[in-house]
């Protein structure tokens, strides 16, 4: 049997015999920081409520500061002769508190120890001590302890991050709350430069793993729009994202990043940067990108304009490299083929119309099909043989293309129907 198991059957069976003992009726638990609809908040909640009836202990939120300090700051274990550090925390100085304390089902001691019965309550309060922040909303309580639980827990696809999502009330007061934590300039000038990194990484991912969580509308756009709303609509500044992964989840956390600007972001251990939406108006401004290997059979997607000389572009220079010699080595066949079809066109020094079937036979349908589109080619009717049908043709505003058949012509022309083709 697992030891939440275990723990699980001992609480249940010491909530029965206390109930048996003491007599209990009640079933809210009155708790400002657990939440009655999470079993192990209900089982904690009840085994503190127990100990207020038996033992006179304090009230329940009280037990469980006891606690949240004993996994916060002392990582769950804590020398007997060191207790009074944790309860005077509380502003108690009735030594009796400890001594309920020491006998306190969630604890036991050894060796002059106390510590938590089971390993997972370390990371259970720690967990408390997070949703109490976000609960309480007070931007004095936030300290290095803080951003380091939150930089070491809140992943995208764990538990841990889901629980504190079930306690938090998401509403416009928590998300003006983040936004003032982000830019607050008196918390920029009390942690370094790491820490508000991970702190401002660790809230934006709590953040969509509430939308995950509470949104069957959490789509590319509704992401979007949340970082836009926290960092930026058109301009996205000081974004930061830190070791964001799936796992298991099969909602990929991307972004339309197309048509903005990025400036002073961080992306590091984004496993999806590669499969985010860009294009030739997505630009990066004085950013940093490390370990940001694409994921197997993804390509990424890079314009030559997309970094200013201010990104710290070093562990992805290789990726810019491949896509940039791919590209030129496409451009330069896509260069060849134009000049084909050029020639294919021209006769005795003007182009001619050409059947469809046999035009399309020679060359590649999509570079055709863009040269249509963008109206280089036209496919109509030549009026002086109708009977041909339609037909293929140079449009005239295009008539220039030709000289580049010409020794010392002009390129213009060309270079620019040559960059529309390579978009």
């Amino acid at each position: 049997m697992q030891p939440q198991a275990h723990y699980i059957l001992d609480l249940i069976a010491d909530i029965i015999l206390r109930d048996k003992e003491f007599g209990s009726n009640k079933i809210d638990i009155q708790s400002k920081i657990l939440s009655s609809s999470i079993t192990n908040d209900f089982l904690i909640g009840r085994v503190c409520e127990r100990e207020i009836i038996k033992l006179e202990n304090t009230y329940i939120d009280d037990q469980l500061e006891f606690f949240i300090n004993l996994a916060v700051k002392y990582n769950g274990e804590i020398a007997l002769k060191s207790l009074n550090k944790l309860t005077q925390i509380h502003q108690s100085k009735n030594n009796s508190i400890i001594q309920k304390f020491m006998g306190h089902p969630i604890v036991t001691t050894s060796e002059n120890t106390l510590y938590f019965r089971y390993d997972f309550f370390t990371e259970y309060f720690k967990n408390l001590y997070i949703s109490k922040f976000l609960a309480t909303k007070n931007i004095d309580n936030i300290d290095l302890n803080l951003i380091n639980i939150m930089g070491d827990y809140i992943r995208y696809d764990n538990s841990f991050t889901e629980y504190v999502c079930k306690r938090t009330t998401f509403d416009d007061d928590l998300y003006l709350f983040i936004m003032e934590l982000i830019g607050d300039q008196q918390i920029k000038s009390k942690f370094d430069e790491i820490d508000l990194r991970r702190l401002s990484s660790s809230l934006l991912i709590l953040l969509l793993v509430n939308l995950r969580l509470s949104s069957s509308e959490n789509s590319i756009d509704t992401r979007t729009k949340l970082i836009k709303e926290i960092f930026g609509k058109e301009t996205i500044e000081n974004l930061c994202i830190l070791n964001l992964f799936t796992g298991e989840c099969a909602i990929k956390p991307i972004f339309d990043l197309t048509n903005i600007n990025l400036r002073n972001c961080w992306f590091e251990n984004y496993e999806y940067f590669w499969e985010c939406k860009i294009d030739e108006t997505t630009l990066f401004f004085d950013s940093v990108f490390k370990c940001l290997e694409p994921r197997k059979g993804i390509k990424p997607l890079i314009h030559s304009n997309m970094f200013d000389d201010d990104c710290d572009i070093t562990e992805i220079e290789h990726l810019i490299k491949d896509v940039t010699e791919e590209s030129e080595q496409k451009k330069d066949a896509l260069k060849s083929e134009l000049i084909m079809i050029i020639r294919y066109f021209e006769k005795s020094g003007t182009f001619q119309r050409k059947n469809i079937n046999g035009t399309r036979s020679k060359f590649n349908s999509r570079t055709i099909d863009k040269l249509i589109r963008f109206g280089v080619i036209d496919d109509s009717i030549d009026k002086t043989k109708p009977t041909f049908g339609k037909q293929y043709s140079i449009n005239e505003n295009y008539q220039n293309l030709m000289k580049v058949l010409e020794q010392g012509g002009s390129y213009l022309e060309f270079e620019r129907v040559l960059n529309l083709l390579h978009t």
